[in-house]
């Protein structure tokens, strides 16, 4: 343990539980990493911390988390066409605002910490701000360039210019903005002045991710996508790359641990190349056991799509992949470059196979230059340190 964190854990200790603080968040709070890492750091503040959130099939409606309070709304996130999302949006703000103001009569919340997607949960904890609790909104991704990815539409679309007047209110009525990279504080501006948004990034957790062992095959030639199978990641560009460079490439073959809605598109994709015996799908793993997976691969891919959303996205899992030891190739996006320059990491256009295609030719030509880039990213990636991050949030809620 640093010795920051045990300066964290004294005062935790000696300030005692005599502030309450709300997180509310439309997510499955336990699998939820940023509302879960922000929750308790809280508790490990000084707060006495519930959470208010949507629950799962196999959840309780009340469960004690160590020293915080969870209380599940009966609310799923099934997803699906637009007005089922609104549907779910609506619904849980308004069982949230119910929630929020009942538990602040029981617990007189001095701070409410939301986190979006949707923006407009911020005006469920009305009662809280009435009566001078600040409400922190978290807006980690930007709720107009998800609908613009997510449907494929324009910026002409009645719903997009809807949703930039949601994000208006929402981050106006909000004592602070909070945001997870700068380009996505660059892009809130056109809501909000810039003098009230703070940027705290994903960093990772120095307990579960350490530098990896050597790989025991140095011919090993296994590329590793972890996380969400949706289209903006592009996961289908990598089993494409498989395809093209297996002749290339001796022992080339694709890894993909996680679920989603590309799956059958992966699966349908090897069967038509005839490369099945060179893609294999897992299902996800928890968090933990993130780094046991890491260590079996050569190349971290994570190819991308050019959509609004990607534009703003900085993936916590390329940290992660960079600070345990593993070569990166992805697509660019302003936040990535942000962290890592050319000689760090493999940069591609984001949806351009052939630059894919080039940048795993590039880490099989020349192993030494991978070491080096290795070592580059590590520190590059470390540079965004999780005890930073940490005491800027609980600047941000002590402040707010």
């Amino acid at each position: 343990m640093s010795k920051k964190s045990s300066s964290i854990n004294h005062r935790a200790r000696t300030t005692g539980k005599s502030r309450s603080a709300l997180v509310l968040v439309h997510s499955y709070y336990m699998r939820d990493t940023r509302a879960r890492r922000h929750g308790s750091a809280l508790a490990a503040h000084g707060w006495q911390v519930d959470v208010i959130c949507a629950r799962g099939a196999t959840e309780t409606f009340r469960e004690d988390h160590g020293d915080i309070r969870i209380w599940r709304l009966p609310a799923r996130r099934r997803g699906g066409s637009a007005p089922r999302r609104i549907f779910e949006y609506v619904t849980f703000a308004l069982m949230a605002s119910v929630a929020v103001g009942l538990l602040w009569v029981r617990r007189r919340h001095q701070l409410v910490y939301v986190l979006g997607m949707p923006n407009f949960l911020v005006l469920a904890p009305f009662i809280p701000r009435l009566f001078g609790a600040n409400v922190l909104l978290d807006m980690r991704d930007p709720f107009p360039e998800f609908f613009l990815a997510k449907f494929e539409t324009t910026k002409n679309h009645p719903i997009y210019k809807a949703l930039l007047i949601e994000e208006k209110i929402s981050a106006r009525f909000a004592s602070a903005v909070l945001t997870a990279v700068p380009s996505m504080a660059d892009l809130y501006v056109r809501s909000v002045p810039r003098d009230r948004i703070s940027v705290v990034w994903n960093s990772v957790d120095p307990q579960i991710f350490i530098e990896r062992p050597a790989r025991p095959d140095p011919d090993d030639r296994t590329l590793l996508y972890v996380g969400t199978v949706t289209y903006p990641y592009g996961v289908d560009l990598a089993v494409r790359a498989v395809a093209r460079l297996r002749h290339r490439v001796p022992g080339l073959r694709l890894r993909v641990v996680g679920d989603g809605d590309l799956l059958p598109m992966l699966t349908q994709i090897a069967r038509e190349e005839g490369i099945t015996d060179n893609v294999e799908i897992t299902p996800p793993v928890p968090l933990q056991g993130v780094p046991a997976v890491l260590s079996t691969a050569w190349l971290g891919v994570q190819p991308l799509r050019p959509s609004p959303l990607m534009e703003h996205s900085l993936s916590t899992k390329i940290l992660e992949w960079c600070v345990v030891g593993l070569p990166v190739a992805v697509g660019r996006t302003p936040p990535l470059t942000h962290v890592f320059n050319e000689q760090d990491i493999l940069f591609h256009e984001p949806g351009d196979l052939d630059g894919l295609c080039a940048r795993i030719i590039e880490a099989h030509k020349d192993p030494e230059d991978l070491s080096r880039r290795v070592q580059r990213a590590r520190v590059a990636a470390d540079a965004i340190s999780f005890d930073k991050q940490i005491e800027a949030f609980i600047q941000i809620a002590e402040e707010s």
